[in-house]
């Protein structure tokens, strides 16, 4: 097709890509998109490629909405002002070759997912349970029919649930008291730590990364303590911090001298990682890790935090994630000294939470922290404590967190005590 005849011209790019390339003003009604709309039942994916001269409509925001099968759609966007909206529903590149590179990254990330999921440990009892609990309506009794013939899993799970983590000063006897003590969400918790405990045998050559993920998940929980969070979502920071990373045990699976590669990329040249992980593998860890949280039926709740832990400008209303992006960037930053995501921003986010929290309930006591101001050139140097509203600034929770971290440390910390 040439541009005489259309506004368009398209091109086909083996049997699963087409290319429209666009000029002038795009609107819903434009044959263009009305071709874009006809190729989405015949190819895997559709790049609508604006030329130099073409722009999109603000109407096109909703009309991408509508689509059918938006996630094939990927979009060639070379400035910033050819496109006035942001869309969630469809991807933007920057140019033709990203989004090519995208297309063939696509079918990366199914292969690697199906790879592990295809392991015997991933197809045990745990995740069987996990895909039950999806159903929001599950009695325990159902869950007992499947524990009933596995006793190693009962076990396990009852001793996670008289662990540390759960803080119960009177043991279970039983995983019916579990339910009773800490119903069926308590359960799915469990169940988390145990699949976390599966990946650690899968993935047993990663120690490094396994012992980041127990860490975030101590320190993003230590945060919902310092929030004074209510029970449920003290749990899901702990989960949340357990599971974020999930992404980068499966691209290191996939190829390690590649992953190392891009770990080598990242430092030398400060790259951010995500950036770093394109540029080898054309995924990321993120996209790797949330395909493969819902493969194995890891909660939706979860799967912000493990999909977007390293993004830019997050809502701000998702405690959760923002423990983790707190969390894992504090680790980063002050731990590992690699490329971090700037994390400081969201403080006061947790800072007026903590605030409602404290008007409703007392908070529990922490610590005191030194209050960092004006040192000089004494980098020793602390000025008298901060008040208790003062947690959620910089430096304070830098302190609290590296405390946190101290007493992991300081008791021993191995992988292989979880």
């Amino acid at each position: 097709m040439t541009a005489t005849k259309y506004p368009f011209q398209l091109r086909l790019h083996g049997e699963t890509v087409a290319e429209i390339e666009v000029n002038g003003l795009v609107f819903p009604e434009h044959k263009a998109f009305e071709v874009l709309k006809s190729l989405l039942q015949k190819f895997s994916y559709v790049i609508l490629h604006l030329s130099e001269t073409a722009s999109l409509h603000r109407s096109m925001e909703e009309a991408f909405d509508e689509l059918p099968s938006p996630e094939k759609v990927f979009i060639v966007v070379p400035r910033d002002e050819q496109m006035p909206f942001k869309t969630y529903t469809v991807r933007r590149f920057t140019d033709f070759a990203s989004a090519m590179l995208r297309t063939r990254s696509e079918g990366v990330i199914a292969g690697v997912v199906k790879q592990i999921v295809a392991l015997p440990s991933m197809r045990t009892p745990a995740f069987r349970l996990l895909h039950m609990l999806k159903d929001p309506d599950i009695a325990f009794s159902k869950i007992e029919e499947v524990l009933i013939k596995e006793d190693h899993l009962a076990d396990r799970m009852l001793k996670i649930a008289n662990g540390a983590n759960f803080a119960r000063r009177t043991p279970f006897e039983n995983l019916k008291g579990v339910v009773q003590f800490l119903g069926i969400e308590g359960i799915r918790q469990i169940l988390i730590e145990e699949v976390f405990s599966i990946l650690g045998r899968v993935f047993v050559n990663q120690i490094d990364k396994l012992t980041h993920m127990r860490r975030c998940s101590v320190l993003a929980a230590h945060i919902g303590k310092l929030l004074g969070a209510e029970q449920r979502l003290f749990w899901k920071m702990r989960s949340a911090g357990l599971m974020h990373d999930i992404g980068s045990l499966a691209l290191f699976f996939h190829n390690g001298s590649d992953y190392s590669r891009a770990q080598a990329r990242r430092k030398a040249q400060n790259l951010k990682v995500c950036d770093a992980e394109m540029q080898v593998f054309g995924i990321t860890h993120q996209e790797l890790g949330e395909a493969l949280a819902r493969e194995i039926n890891i909660p939706e709740y979860l799967l912000p935090a493990i999909g977007s832990h390293h993004d830019a400008n997050l809502p701000d209303d998702d405690l959760l994630l923002l423990s983790v992006l707190i969390a894992n960037g504090y680790l980063n930053s002050q731990i590992e000294q690699v490329s971090f995501t700037p994390y400081e921003q969201y403080l006061p986010v947790f800072a007026r939470a903590r605030a409602e929290n404290t008007a409703m309930k007392p908070v529990s006591s922490v610590p005191a922290a030194p209050k960092i101001a004006d040192l000089g050139d004494d980098p020793d140097a602390v000025s008298e404590s901060p008040a208790q509203d003062e947690i959620f600034s910089s430096p304070n929770i830098n302190f609290y967190l590296k405390e946190e971290l101290g007493k992991i440390m300081m008791s021993g910390f191995r992988f292989a005590d979880f």
